[in-house]
């Protein structure tokens, strides 16, 4: 059995539960300091219009104040379009009052379409803005589902077939199964900010890092990644990548071909991908190329490199690369 707790004043709810029950399974305890203890408890928080948003589940907790207690092995695991996401970790404290917790060690992460990994750890609710946010501060990596290959490598099918996907030990989903990632990214650290619409929002901020099992990379300062359900879908599981934008010192590497520029976008509803700002384009037969902007033409690998130096009116077209498709979902990107 669970010590279910309604997320209000915690210690007069554990003092409750002492005077009236004290099942065999419950473990409750009183120190000298007045402070109480449950094992196997389960914690839900309710959003603004009485529905069940997350839940806090934890071996072990032990209050510090009315609303302040420190749990061990707790588990935040999310409701409602967030169904099925959760995070761990082996202690934090959490602050039920005002919706925030926090914690030293390891935390991973499992979302649809992700998963993620890093310490020093903060969680933070806005009922208010209909959203939550976990926080990892120190040695963040994040594993994604989708081929960004399908983006940045433009591979065809055969070349992603022959691909050999690649394990993440640092990332360790909550399941503890193995799993196969076929896009790995690191950073300082790592935000995620979840709507009540089931959508993501990831933010890597610091010495930003993606490699992609097609012999693609991309380094910056900073990037945002946003995750949105599939339109009409049914699952809560059908997830895709509605927008990348990267930005400082942005390095991006094809094989083949190399970029550079301040800042690069890739928005799922345009024709192209943006990249702005001191650009430039080194190719391996066809030299360097620079200008303020270059585009590439999604579905269709060709470079385009607008305006030069002194504001000149250049454009440059190099040769195509074959497969440059977007990463709709999560199966390789079809010839």
């Amino acid at each position: 059995m669970l010590c279910h707790i309604d997320r209000v004043s915690l210690l007069p709810l554990l003092m409750v539960y002492l005077a009236l029950v004290l099942p065999v399974s419950y473990l409750f305890s009183i120190e000298q300091n007045k402070a109480l203890s449950a094992t196997m408890v389960n914690i839900p928080s309710y959003d603004q219009q009485g529905r069940l948003s997350w839940e806090l589940k934890a071996s072990e907790v032990e209050s510090l104040s009315a609303d302040q207690l420190v749990a061990t092995n707790p588990v935040l695991a999310f409701y409602g379009q967030q169904q099925g996401s959760q995070a761990s970790s082996s202690h934090g404290v959490f602050d039920l009052g005002n919706g925030r917790a926090f914690g030293e060690e390891v935390m991973d992460i499992n979302g649809r379409g992700f998963r993620a990994s890093g310490s020093s750890w903060d969680f933070v609710e806005s009922p208010e803005m209909g959203n939550h946010r976990l926080r990892l501060n120190k040695d963040a990596q994040v594993a994604f589902d989708n081929h960004f290959d399908a983006l940045f490598a433009g591979l065809d099918q055969p070349a992603q077939k022959r691909a050999k996907k690649r394990t993440s030990p640092k990332v360790s989903p909550i399941n503890e199964e193995e799993q196969e990632f076929p896009t790995l990214a690191q950073a300082y650290q790592f935000e995620l900010i979840s709507d009540e619409k089931g959508g993501h929002q990831l933010i890597l901020d610091g010495n930003v890092s993606v490699e992609m099992e097609g012999g693609a990379s991309l380094v910056c300062n900073h990037a945002e990644i946003v995750i949105i359900r599939e339109e009409n879908s049914t699952s809560s599981k059908d997830v895709k990548i509605d927008s990348i934008h990267a930005s400082g010192e942005v390095y991006l590497r094809q094989p083949g071909r190399s970029f550079w520029a301040d800042v690069l976008k890739w928005e799922s509803n345009e024709s192209t991908v943006s990249i702005l700002g001191n650009a430039r384009v080194l190719d391996d037969t066809w030299g360097e190329a620079v200008g303020e902007a270059i585009l590439l033409e999604k579905g269709k690998g060709r470079v385009q490199v607008l305006g030069g130096e002194k504001k000149r009116r250049s454009r440059i077209s190099l040769p195509n690369v074959p497969g440059f498709v977007l990463p709709e979902n999560n199966d390789p990107p079809k010839p």
